[in-house]
């Protein structure tokens, strides 16, 4: 009790949830894994009290996080452990955080429409690839860091005619 399991180990992305898109994570995993992006699954098992530290101890090795929670996103558990992480580790952090929650609209009752109002493997694959900046739509692979270096190098126009210095510290 108010311990995380860790469901899948992973190095690049700390994936946070409870409950049944626990799952869902657990696919996006599968499916990132295949474009060399490995995460961290925590199944928070509890939420009050919250296992803060495992989630930080998860963050420090990943420097990033994405939060799924099966409710609305205003005032929803994925918004407390973002807070807790902004407040506790900020430093940790080398991309915003990402949440994947619930629709924020009224709850549809045909069930293909409420898949897609739920979190599920595609949107949770698209907060990911977010906090690496490589979107959501178009499947690049990406097999470590030194590819998003290249793809950022593709992307980026330099400033002010300085060029672009790719280097990743932990």
């Amino acid at each position: 009790f108010g311990q995380a399991h860790l469901r899948r180990e992973g190095s690049d992305c700390t994936l946070v949830s409870f409950g049944r898109p626990v799952n869902f994570c657990i696919e996006a995993a599968d499916e990132l894994a295949k474009d060399g992006i490995t995460c961290d699954v925590l199944d928070m098992r509890t939420i009050k009290p919250l296992d803060i530290d495992s989630i930080l101890a998860s963050v420090k090795k990943t420097s990033r996080i994405v939060v799924v929670d099966q409710s609305w996103p205003f005032a929803s558990v994925a918004s407390e452990v973002i807070t807790q992480v902004v407040e506790r580790g900020f430093d940790l952090l080398d991309a915003q955080p990402g949440r994947v929650n619930t629709d924020d609209v009224p709850t549809p009752y045909a069930k293909g429409l409420e898949m897609e109002y739920l979190p599920n493997k595609g949107k949770i694959v698209k907060a990911v690839r977010k906090t690496f900046g490589l979107g959501g739509g178009a499947r690049g692979t990406v097999k470590g860091l030194d590819d998003i270096m290249i793809y950022l190098a593709k992307c980026c126009k330099p400033i002010r005619g300085e060029e672009i210095v790719g280097y990743i510290t932990r």
